[in-house]
Formats: structure tokens, C-alpha cells, sequence
């Protein structure tokens, strides 16, 4: 995608492909990127022409409050454009953004790192809200009828152990929260330098034994990752840990953990149909 979007992940939900949106890492944020419709536009129609399917859903993630209004602008674009639109958020929502969120339908996916302020930050940037204050936002958006699902994690071998992980799932459970989806982290050279800020000597020696790389090299441009079977194992106990409070992980099947009751019908990208629904 051009400008400092990019796409970052892309999945199969529901309702079929299904990407996540947002600012590419180290780029100013998502309101210096332009005009939302004009980069939707463009790279989902990139996407689909590659892939020759529609992008039925649209996560757009945001890193913090001034994300708000270029989130707005695209979620709107998106549910006008058929697709299903998903808020992605580390931070509480502000009252502007959330008017658009009740209006578009769009699904609300809070992010929940970490118990600990200055971990869930490190994990999940700068803007991050503590998750207290997440789940206490996760309360009134079940009270305005808005869906909304928890994503645990980044999870970091070696960082959240199965007391770190009851809290959060305790946490969430707590504010009602029903429905989670389970994410396994990897470590960056940047992750490594802004745990190292906030970790203890002894913590950072265990994520980084975790992650097969020495605490005074991190790793360099391709991020470490866990062990196949570390992942595994450490992604099954986030489940246990999550059911134990009665809490159901990717209950629809697939990572966005929340079935839409609606049907909607992607509007071609392609210029004669796009020009047709303005």
C-alpha cells in the first residue's frame, strides 16, 4: 500500500480474506498518511487484483488516539464499500471515533498485553492504555450493544508465565469480556531495545533465551521467533488459562472470534463500479 499504510497481516475469517491495516512501523502516524478512501482504495484493489478475491473484511489498526480521525474516515469507507469493518485498538477509543464505530457496525478488537503498564506499552507502543482502562471501556461498549472481542497477546516466551496470563485472563473475564483470539509474539531488534527499558536484567535474559538470541545482540532485521513447539505450547496455555474463566477463544473459528449477524456484499474496486456507488 503507498504512503505509510501497509497491509500487516493477512488471514482467512468467516467471511472470507480478511486483512489488517495500519501504519508501517517507525512512520508517522495514520493521520499523516492522506486521504483514507484514496489509500483503501488503492491497496485493497491491489490486493484483490493480485489475489482475484474481495477483501471481505477490514481490520484498521491504530496505535493511539491520534489515529482517531483518519480511523473514522476509513471505517466508514469500508462498511460503505461491503466490507466487514473492524476497530483494532490498543487504547481506549475517543468519543468521536466511537460515534463511528455504533454507526458502521464495525467490531471492536481491544488489545490486552500485558497487566503491567510499562510491559503493555513496551508490547503494544507509546499510546497504549493500561488494561484497566481498556476493560473498563469494554463495559460500555457491551452496554451500547457494540461487539467486541479481546486480543491477548503479543505473548513473549519466557515473559508471560501462567501467573501473567491467569491476570489477564482474569482481567477480562472481570469486565464481562467473552471472546478472545490468541497471539504469539516475536521479538524485534526494536521490541528487544524497548523491553530492555523496561525489563529487569533477569526478565530479558529469559525472553531472550526463549527466543535463541543473546540479550547484547538482539536480533537484527528479521525478528526471532519461538520454537515451534514453545509456540504451541505457549498459545494452548493463554487458551487454558482464558476457559478457565469461562472465557471462549476464536469462538466463531477463525481470528476475529466474533460472527457478524449481517451479510454484506463487497462493491467492486475496479474503477466503472467504484465511480458507480459514489
Amino acid at each position: 500500500m503507498s504512503g505509510t499504510l501497509k497491509i500487516l497481516q493477512r488471514f482467512e475469517a468467516c467471511e472470507g480474506a480478511a486483512v489488517v491495516v495500519g501504519a508501517r512501523t517507525g512512520a508517522p502516524p495514520l493521520c499523516d498518511v492522506g486521504d483514507a478512501a484514496l489509500a483503501l482504495c488503492a491497496g485493497l484493489g491491489e490486493e484483490e487484483r493480485r489475489t482475484g478475491r474481495p477483501v471481505a473484511a477490514v481490520c484498521v489498526r491504530v496505535a493511539g488516539e491520534d489515529d482517531g480521525v483518519w480511523a473514522a474516515l476509513a471505517l466508514d469507507w469500508i462498511a460503505r464499500h461491503g466490507r466487514r469493518p473492524v476497530l483494532r485498538t490498543p487504547a481506549v477509543i475517543p468519543r468521536d471515533l466511537l460515534a463511528v464505530v455504533r454507526r458502521t457496525g464495525a467490531l471492536v478488537a481491544l488489545e490486552l498485553a500485558s497487566t503491567r503498564e510499562a510491559v503493555q506499552r513496551a508490547l503494544l507502543g507509546p499510546a497504549a492504555s493500561p488494561v484497566a482502562g481498556l476493560l473498563l471501556q469494554a463495559q460500555h461498549l457491551e452496554a451500547l450493544g457494540i461487539p467486541i472481542v479481546g486480543i491477548l497477546g503479543p505473548l513473549l516466551g519466557g515473559l508471560h508465565d501462567d501467573g501473567a496470563l491467569r491476570a489477564l485472563a482474569s482481567h477480562a473475564a472481570g469486565a464481562s469480556l467473552r471472546d478472545l483470539h490468541v497471539v504469539v509474539g516475536q521479538v524485534s531488534a526494536r521490541r528487544a531495545r524497548v523491553l530492555g527499558e523496561v525489563l529487569g536484567a533477569d526478565a530479558l535474559r529469559a525472553v531472550a533465551r526463549a527466543y535463541g538470541f543473546d540479550p547484547a545482540r538482539p536480533p537484527d532485521d528479521r525478528p526471532a521467533r519461538l520454537p515451534t513447539a514453545a509456540h504451541v505450547a505457549l498459545h494452548t496455555r493463554a487458551v487454558l488459562a482464558a476457559e478457565g474463566y469461562g472465557i471462549v477463544v476464536d469462538r466463531c473459528g477463525c481470528p476475529l472470534a466474533h460472527r457478524e449477524a449481517v451479510t454484506r456484499s463487497p462493491v467492486s474496486l475496479e474503477a466503472p463500479a467504484l465511480f458507480e456507488t459514489a
